[in-house]
């Protein structure tokens, strides 16, 4: 959807902007992603600019994580070798930059302080947010983001996955699976990658259960914007 709302007929350059911060409590999905697979969010970065006909693209990684964004540097190196970016990819005719600022003037990845600025600006916040954040985004230009892998098995694997009820917080449109960070007094506290729409009883299930007998009593379903919930 996001995808859709890019404006093809502007002729101003398009970005695709990553947010691999991790800025809610609780959420720690992003850090252990690119330490394990940095190259699945490179494979993300590439389909999802191809898509919307950006030739540039950002990932924001905080600067206090300097294994990961080195990490990412590597991998970066590795896909520019391997001819995944730069000019003219594989011979399509699509070219692609995603660049370590430490060896470009084109700042495309950018390691910040804890808040989401971008190349060349402050990490402040703008007065007011666009309407259609897509259209009118990082820099002023369309923009759009991608922060979930792209899996190699396609849409059809995914489509009998997920929610079928037709409950506002998870539509039935919302298929596939979602990667939810499991904290606190549970037996196996990390990331799982888990069909959407499970619910938090199944999650606890996949932590092996609550530590030491203990009982649930109250949890948050999204770090500091969403309520506390008890049982």
């Amino acid at each position: 959807m996001k995808w859709s709302f890019i404006p093809q007929a502007n002729p101003n350059p398009k970005y695709l902007v990553v947010n691999a911060d991790e800025s809610e409590p609780g959420t720690c999905k992003d850090i252990p992603l690119m330490m394990a697979s940095p190259h699945s969010l490179i494979e993300g970065v590439i389909v999802s600019s191809f898509a919307i006909r950006a030739n540039h693209a950002f990932v924001y990684v905080r600067g206090e994580v300097l294994h990961v964004i080195r990490r990412l540097q590597a991998a970066v190196a590795e896909a520019y070798a391997a001819g995944h970016l730069g000019k003219n990819i594989h011979g399509s005719g699509y070219d692609l930059d995603l660049v370590d600022p430490r060896r470009s003037r084109r700042l495309h990845l950018r390691g910040g302080d804890g808040t989401a600025g971008l190349p060349g600006r402050s990490s402040r916040p703008t007065a007011a947010a666009p309407a259609v954040p897509c259209g009118g985004g990082s820099l002023r230009l369309p923009d759009g983001d991608q922060q979930r892998r792209i899996d190699r098995l396609g849409a059809e694997h995914h489509r009998p996955t997920g929610p079928s009820g037709s409950r506002r917080w998870a539509p039935r449109r919302s298929k596939g699976y979602g990667i939810f960070s499991l904290s606190g007094h549970v037996n196996r506290p990390g990331q799982y990658e888990a069909p959407l729409g499970i619910t938090l009883r199944q999650l606890i299930d996949l932590a092996g259960g609550m530590r030491n007998g203990n009982k649930l009593k109250f949890w948050t379903p999204g770090g500091s914007s969403t309520p506390i919930a008890d049982r």
